[in-house]
C-alpha cells in the first residue's frame, strides 16, 4: 500500500475547486470570471437574476430550463461550451436546488425526505463528473450566516439544505467569502474564513497552509489567490526568482 502525503497530493493538483459565496449582489460571478483570461469561462446560468461577468474577454452563458439540464451540463459541459473550457462556473447552488425541490414537489411530496435524497444523489452524481475535468470549476452560492451557540460568533455557510451542503463541500478544496461594502465605488475583496462543516474535509483555513500565504482579506481575484495557494507555482516561481 502506497502512502501519499498530503504535499504530494497538493502538488499534483493543477486546477482550482472552489467555493464562491456570498449576499446578493456582492459580486460572487464576476469574483469567479478571473481565472483564466486567455481560455474561455463557461458559466451554467440557472439564476435568472445572476449578474455577468464583465471583466473578461471570453464568457460563454448556457442557462439550463430545468434540473436536468443542469446536471447533464455539469456532467458534459463539453456538449455546450466545447473542448475548450478554462474555468466553469455553475452560478448559482442555491438557485438550483431550491428550484429542483420545487420541480420534484417537494411541497406536496408524501416522503418528502425521498426529494431530498433524489436531489441530493443527481447532484452528487454530476459533481464527480466535473471535478475529474482538467479546467478551474467554481460553484457559486448564496451566504447564510449562522450563530454558533458554543462558541457563540457568527458562522458562514452555503444557503442550501445541510445534505447538499456536504455534497458541495465535498466537491470543492477551498470556499472563499466575497465581501462588498454597501458604496457605489467599494471593490469587493474575499475574506478568507472557514465555512461550516468544511474544515476537516476541505482544505480551507490559512493557518492549514501557513499564514503568509494569504492574508485575512484579499483582492477579489481568485487567480492572484491561486498563485498564492497551488504549490507547483508557488515552487515554480520561487525556482525562477
Amino acid at each position: 500500500m502506497a502512502v501519499i502525503s498530503v504535499r504530494d497530493v497538493l502538488t499534483k493538483q493543477r486546477f482550482l475547486r472552489a467555493a464562491v459565496i456570498g449576499e446578493p449582489d456582492s459580486g460572487k460571478t464576476s469574483t469567479s470570471g478571473t481565472m483564466t483570461p486567455g481560455l474561455p469561462t463557461c458559466v451554467i446560468c440557472s439564476a435568472p437574476t445572476s449578474q455577468m461577468i464583465v471583466h473578461h474577454p471570453d464568457v460563454r452563458i448556457f442557462t439550463p430550463a430545468d434540473f436536468k439540464e443542469t446536471v447533464n451540463a455539469l456532467k458534459a459541459p463539453e456538449t455546450q461550451f466545447g473542448q475548450n473550457i478554462g474555468t466553469l462556473v455553475w452560478d448559482d447552488a442555491t438557485f438550483t436546488i431550491g428550484r429542483a425541490l420545487e420541480e420534484k414537489g417537494i411541497l406536496t411530496a408524501a416522503e418528502p425526505r425521498r426529494v431530498y435524497k433524489d436531489v441530493q444523489f443527481a447532484l452528487e452524481g454530476a459533481l464527480l463528473f466535473t471535478i475529474r475535468k482538467a479546467f478551474h470549476f467554481v460553484i457559486i452560492a448564496q451566504a447564510r450566516r449562522m450563530m454558533n451557540e458554543i462558541s457563540g460568533l457568527d458562522e458562514i455557510t452555503l444557503d442550501v439544505p445541510p445534505s447538499m451542503e456536504n455534497s458541495i463541500v465535498a466537491a470543492v478544496d477551498y470556499a472563499f467569502f466575497v465581501v462588498r461594502e454597501r458604496k457605489p465605488e467599494a471593490v469587493p475583496h474575499i475574506s478568507v474564513v472557514p465555512v461550516k462543516r468544511t474544515v476537516t474535509k476541505v482544505k480551507l483555513t490559512r493557518e492549514q497552509f501557513g499564514k503568509s500565504l494569504l492574508a485575512n482579506e484579499e483582492p477579489a481575484d481568485l487567480a492572484l489567490i491561486w498563485s498564492k495557494l497551488n504549490p507547483t507555482r508557488r515552487e515554480t516561481n520561487a525556482t525562477v526568482a
